[in-house]
């Protein structure tokens, strides 16, 4: 026992003296990793207020469709450029590629309504914007709400600004629903 150790420790001692050491070491570069007032791009998709899908899981059209648009404008007041694009799994992921085309987003998110449903359709849904903003957007932290209301907060967790900024970009409230398919009054 006491020559395998030997053994190991004159190997080990070996190995430590056959790597060289770093000459020097120098420090990555710094800089400042904290996002500035107005320059976060950011991009939020989910389903339209009035979406059939949005129904079935019991929220109020109406009810969603005002808690978006003041979180929207709570976003830009908070210093944000925002852009939502709101559209159901039928039509595709064609209208939120085109939309992030020409702006370098900082952060893309998907809402509660797609991500916390229990419907097949709607995972799958997620599961292609993800793969889309890694397409066209790669650079990008994700965020997530929990509510319609809460895009918000979950800016200010990933992408957090100071306080006090002054309003942020308005890149964009949209809603792309056929007629046929949403229906209902918000």
């Amino acid at each position: 026992m006491v020559a395998v150790t030997t053994l190991l420790a004159i190997g080990l001692a070996s190995l430590a003296s056959a790597v060289p050491a770093p000459e020097s070491y120098s420090a990555p570069p710094s800089y400042d990793p904290k996002p500035k007032c107005r320059q976060v791009n950011a991009f939020l998709s989910g389903l339209p207020p009035n979406h059939p899908l949005v129904i079935e899981q019991g929220y109020s059209p109406a009810a969603v469709n005002d808690a978006l648009r003041a979180d929207f404008k709570n976003i830009l007041a908070a210093g944000y450029n925002i852009r939502f694009v709101l559209s159901g799994p039928e039509k595709g992921q064609d209208i939120i590629a085109n939309r992030l085309k020409g702006t370098n987003w900082d952060g893309t998110g998907v809402g509660f309504g797609v991500r916390g449903s229990n419907y097949e359709v709607l995972t799958a849904d997620f599961e292609d914007i993800l793969a889309t903003y890694r397409k066209d957007a790669d650079e990008a932290v994700f965020f997530f709400n929990r509510s319609p209301n809460t895009t918000s907060e979950a800016l200010q967790r990933r992408l957090p600004l100071p306080k006090g900024c002054p309003p942020g970009k308005d890149l964009g409230f949209e809603i792309y629903c056929d007629p046929s398919v949403c229906t209902a009054p918000y």
